[in-house]
């Protein structure tokens, strides 16, 4: 079953939201998959880095703006940020979320793996609400093409946390100035609330799904990463970092979601003559660097 069929089985209507910053062209692929009749753009300086904080009150804007009963069902793939995304979208909705389901029963009953893939149990989803899942990609064929969607500005009043998450622009900036391949140094402090990945949540689990931690109040902050492309072109930043504050030290991986207290400096270093690439590995999900 593809994801275009996946929609069919829910609805007769499937809309999909984008949220760009001048980046019209990913709206124009996406209004080519078959099965989707509109494609939402939401193009907004805010957006440029995915932060779940933004991203989460779009989507239930969207929804909570709709007519009656418009929109039956909220799906983003299991990846980091959809798991970021849902959960917060089901809280601004008031609704259950369904995790990582695997299969389609009936419009609000689905299959979904537990016990790390070990077992598969069904859920259902409660009666008269919006179902809010994410999906697991690889138990899906790829859509087809073919679609002639309309693609439409996004016109909702959401409201946005005020914060500047300042190492999603680093690839920027990389990419802007044509940067191919660095290493960064980077020393400062994080601000509370900021978001980083502290390992796995199930070390045996595949694809691995990120452990999350918040910082619960603001942490001096130094650490190290290295900035190369993947296998689209886009530059993607892998930086760990230490995180420290009266006596007390938390290490982890930044991905979105780190907010500066004050000050970060930000030593990037090109490499030159260095045609290393990150590449998709299947089983775990990351994007390995490779030469």
């Amino acid at each position: 079953m593809s994801a275009a069929d996946l929609m069919d089985r829910l609805s007769d209507t499937a809309h999909r939201v984008e949220t760009t910053e001048l980046r019209l062209a990913a709206a124009d692929q996406a209004a080519k998959i078959a099965g989707v009749s509109k494609v939402l753009v939401a193009d907004d300086a805010a957006y440029a880095n995915l932060l779940p904080e933004n991203v989460a009150p779009l989507i239930a804007a969207i929804v909570q703006g709709a007519s009656p009963a418009a929109y039956s069902h909220v799906l983003a793939p299991a990846t980091t940020n959809g798991k970021n995304y849902l959960p917060r979208v089901a809280a601004l909705l008031d609704v259950d979320q369904i995790s990582e389901i695997i299969a389609v029963e009936s419009a609000d009953t689905f299959k979904r793996p537990i016990y790390a893939g070990n077992a598969i149990v069904t859920v259902e989803a409660p009666a008269g609400q919006t179902v809010v899942a994410t999906v697991r990609t690889a138990f899906w064929k790829e859509a087809g093409k073919g679609g002639s969607a309309a693609v439409e500005a996004a016109s909702v009043d959401a409201a946005l946390p005020k914060f500047k998450e300042v190492f999603g622009e680093l690839a920027r900036h990389a990419e802007d100035k044509g940067v191919r391949a660095a290493a960064l140094i980077v020393v400062g402090a994080a601000d509370k609330d900021s978001k980083i990945v502290v390992g796995p949540e199930d070390g045996d689990a595949r694809p691995v799904i990120p452990l999350g931690f918040t910082l619960p109040d603001v942490h001096e902050m130094t650490g190290s990463g290295t900035l190369f492309p993947n296998e689209d072109g886009h530059m993607m930043l892998h930086v760990h970092a230490a995180f420290g504050r009266e006596g007390k030290a938390t290490m982890g991986c930044i991905r979105r979601g780190v907010v500066v207290w004050q000050i970060l400096e930000v030593i990037m270093i090109e490499l030159l003559g260095v045609d290393a690439i990150r590449k998709r590995d299947a089983p775990t999900g990351f994007e390995m660097l490779e030469p």
